[in-house]
């Protein structure tokens, strides 16, 4: 095997011209289209293989138009198909996500295994039940003051009620989940293994620049909009170790998918104690005990392999013109695109329990604590209300 790196520029030159009493002709070219540049491997196509792949396309538009004196009638400026001066590369995505560390790559691989289990449960129904303990909570605790209640709420919706109302949905939807239980069973008897692909993570930013796109003759600006996304998911190829654990007959299958589905099987008690301790969550915040559990369930006797990660990042620019004179016209798609693409191989031998470490804290995580810490000081802050 070898590693290869190609590059190709498919972008074409364009030019036009302004004109002006004072400048006389000045032409001006553009470069519009597609790079890209790939590097991946030789000699191993059906291998798990590194790959990489950066696209970049620009497209400007140009200026037309006339501009006359209005009283002599003279021609003072003209644009002839002139392309604006605003000429920069796209926006790198990985400014805004940047490669993985090594332990959110660990995070990522156990989260993989984890989903992509065989024997994983569509919906656990001993930690189902285990929640609905919880739900009379909500119409507790009327008395205390307003902050307090919106903060309980919200801890309860966030670790309660929306992962109640998860499992309920995938349990009302019990046909089609154990039609497809069923067939992963079947092809993993029959072919001795199982290959899964399931989504990760996916994440989006928009921001919002006014820039100045043509400065000589005319004044032009434009709002430049661009939305960058990030989309993580991987693969995990799974090995029937013991074929005698897949019973032959379709009776027994469609059983052993039910109990599958359900989770009513002795390696989900130990998932579902650990998901009904009190403040676990917190726990997998810091430290992915939860997925780890689920990474090792063994119902079905099977080993992991064959896992990749797979991550596609892009920022988009669109521009949407603020400020231009009426005289002048713009013509033609105006953005700017920079997408990523990669492939990275987990090896199993570097697949060890990341350290408990404070993580970055998203949005979404500094709201969470903030709730804790109001709930945490309700008497501080009723004593403030007073």
């Amino acid at each position: 095997m070898q590693t290869r790196t190609r590059a190709r520029d498919m972008r074409l030159g364009f030019t036009g011209h302004y004109w002006s009493l004072n400048t006389g002709t000045v032409y001006g070219t553009r470069l519009c289209g597609i790079r890209e540049e790939c590097a991946d491997t030789v000699g191993n196509f059906k291998g798990d293989n590194y790959f990489s792949l950066d696209r970049r396309v620009t497209y400007v538009p140009t200026l037309t138009g006339r501009h006359v004196d209005p009283q002599s009638g003279v021609l003072l400026t003209e644009f002839a198909d002139y392309p604006v001066d605003w000429q920069v590369d796209p926006l790198n995505p990985r400014l805004i996500y940047p490669a993985f560390t090594a332990g959110e790559i660990l995070d990522l691989t156990w989260n993989l295994q984890a989903k992509t289990n065989p024997s994983a449960p569509t919906v656990s129904v001993p930690t189902f039940i285990g929640e609905l303990k919880d739900i009379p909570s909500l119409t507790r605790d009327w008395g205390r003051n307003l902050l307090t209640k919106v903060a309980s709420g919200y801890l309860t919706w966030r670790w309660v009620v929306k992962p109640f109302m998860r499992d309920a949905e995938a349990m009302f939807d019990f046909y089609n989940a154990v039609n497809v239980q069923l067939r992963r069973l079947q092809q993993l008897g029959k072919s001795g293994s199982i290959r899964r692909r399931v989504l990760l993570d996916k994440r989006e930013t928009r921001t919002t620049v006014d820039v100045p796109v043509q400065s000589n003759l005319t004044w032009i600006v434009a709002a430049r909009n661009t939305t960058y996304t990030d989309k993580v998911w991987g693969t995990c190829r799974w090995k029937l170790t013991d074929p005698s654990a897949i019973p032959k007959d379709i009776l027994g299958q469609y059983k052993l998918a039910k109990r599958l589905f359900y989770g009513v099987t002795g390696y989900e008690s130990l998932s579902t104690a650990w998901e009904l301790l009190p403040w676990s969550w917190l726990v997998d915040w810091f430290f992915n005990v939860g997925n780890l559990i689920s990474s090792m369930n063994n119902t079905l006797p099977c080993v992991p392999g064959g896992m990749c990660l797979m991550r596609t990042r892009s920022s988009l620019s669109e521009y949407v013109v603020k400020t231009k004179p009426d005289w002048v016209r713009i013509n033609g798609t105006w953005f700017e695109s920079w997408v990523t693409e990669g492939r990275l191989p987990v090896v199993l031998s570097d697949l060890r329990a990341s350290q408990p470490a404070l993580p970055i804290l998203t949005d979404r995580q500094w709201s969470i604590l903030a709730a804790l810490s109001v709930v945490k000081n309700k008497r501080s802050f009723g004593r403030l209300g007073h």
